[in-house]
């Protein structure tokens, strides 16, 4: 699969990504749209990208959020848009060059996002959004949302469960414990979990982290409550371990984010 951007990949399911995430985008700027409790509203986009998938020449999840929060009826919102590659940033700089309320930043979202976070005065309302091309960052996840200034921040993850699959053979081959999806999950400090049907061999799949028990579920789409039948055998069909390493060597720890496997391509 070519790239035309070495950090923004596609695959034969990003036009459906998009495609859900705009629905989940409008969605979620609906239920906070001119509300006394979302008077300040934070989108943070870990894998902003250049703003466009290049080759399907779809607006990305920046622009499909922006689109959303200027046409609300009341949003008083900023967008933190974080993009590793300068390419892509400057891209993206240009094309959102219009709204006033969105920021670019180049670099490492892990160290970015957390530190944005605890430099917030308040809680806000509003979402983060980290789609990563590979495994997920789950140590800067659960650094943003153990503090308290997160707690009423959503997250929407889109990743690949095949991803962490792979990193726990990395890890086996090496000795180590191995690391799951749930493990995962269980280090973001919300209440309830959605998570959609996954697609494909490199299992694809959006998941919702909120602390709103009421947060609209999407089923007709193949999003389900977590703790739902159908959302525990989703969990556990993403949460298949491989086979452990020796117990006397499981001291590895449980965020070691080192040597990427990048033989996936994202979606």
């Amino acid at each position: 699969m070519s790239h035309s951007s070495p950090s923004y990949g596609e695959g034969p399911h990003t036009a459906e990504k998009l495609r859900i995430f705009g629905h989940l985008i409008r969605m979620h700027v609906s239920i906070c749209d001119d509300k006394k409790w979302a008077r300040d509203y934070r989108y943070i986009d870990m894998n902003a990208g250049p703003g466009i998938a290049p080759i399907c020449k779809l607006d990305g999840s920046p622009l499909l959020f922006l689109a959303a929060a200027t046409t609300a009826r009341h949003l008083p919102y900023r967008a933190l848009l974080v993009e590793q590659d300068q390419a892509s940033a400057d891209q993206l700089r240009a094309r959102v060059a219009g709204y006033g309320r969105a920021e670019v930043r180049c670099g490492d979202h892990k160290v970015i996002v957390p530190a944005y976070i605890a430099g917030l005065t308040r809680s806000p309302s509003g979402l983060i959004y980290h789609d990563p091309n590979g495994r997920p960052s789950f140590q800067a996840l659960s650094e943003v949302f153990v503090q308290p200034q997160a707690k009423r921040l959503d997250l929407l993850l889109y990743c690949g469960a095949a991803w962490i699959k792979r990193w726990n053979g990395w890890y086996f081959n090496r000795s180590r414990p191995d690391f799951t999806l749930q493990a995962g999950l269980d280090a973001i400090n919300k209440d309830y979990y959605i998570i959609r049907e996954p697609i494909d061999s490199a299992q694809w799949t959006y998941i919702i982290a909120t602390n709103w028990s009421d947060f609209p579920k999407w089923k007709k789409q193949g999003f389900y409550d977590i703790t739902s039948r159908e959302g525990k055998a989703i969990l556990a069909k993403l949460n298949y371990r491989a086979k452990l390493a020796p117990e006397a060597d499981q001291q590895a720890l449980p965020f070691d984010e080192g040597d990427d496997d990048d033989s996936l391509t994202d979606s």
